[in-house]
């Protein structure tokens, strides 16, 4: 909790889990009262993002570790806010897989590599453990699933619309870009301070 730069890395992976877990808990239901789809097609279409998130995964990591991490956790955390607006304001099949594909690329899970591997750095660096650190980081993830959902619901109760909760979890995602640009970002430490 000492660590400055790792306490707001993990505000930051809560803002970013907060919009995942509320399109994983919603977007089913979504589809399926407010776009009109069966719920097979509900869940086909929910798949895409996890699917999407793989290969989002397996290719960012490596670049985080050519690039450095801030600036690209920048543009994936404002990618992943901007296609969750994209998925209420599409309207076709066609346009909601897309949104959903570039939300999978970006999302969350294609991030957690690069925050892992940042949190790490950043318990290197002041001597911190690296379990504590993606510990903490577990712990924001885990309030973020538990709170996203729920507050969605209270704010779709509200409105009478869960597009206002998906809104909700693009501007989380938004928070979490402004967040990492607080987050000292370790490619540019010498190898020997590391």
């Amino acid at each position: 909790f000492k660590n400055k730069d790792l306490l707001i890395l993990s505000f930051a992976a809560f803002c970013s889990l907060y919009g995942y877990w509320v399109l994983i808990s919603w977007a089913p239901t979504y589809f399926v009262e407010q776009k009109g789809y069966d719920l097979s097609g509900a869940g086909q279409l929910t798949a895409i993002l996890a699917l999407a998130s793989i290969p989002g995964a397996l290719f960012w990591g490596p670049i985080s570790d050519k690039l450095g991490r801030k600036y690209l956790s920048l543009g994936l955390l404002i990618g992943a806010g901007v296609s969750i607006v994209s998925i209420s304001m599409a309207s076709s099949t066609i346009q909601v897989s897309i949104a959903l594909g570039v939300y999978g690329l970006l999302s969350a899970l294609a991030w957690n590599p690069v925050l892992v591997a940042w949190a790490g750095d950043l318990a290197v660096l002041r001597g911190d453990g690296s379990g504590a650190a993606i510990g903490l980081l577990n712990a924001f993830a885990v309030g973020s699933s538990f709170i996203g959902p729920a507050l969605t619901g209270l704010i779709s109760d509200l409105t009478g619309s869960l597009e206002s909760g998906f809104y909700m979890g693009s501007v989380s995602l938004f928070l979490g870009a402004l967040l990492v640009m607080f987050v000292q970002d370790t490619r540019n430490i010498p190898k020997e301070r590391k």
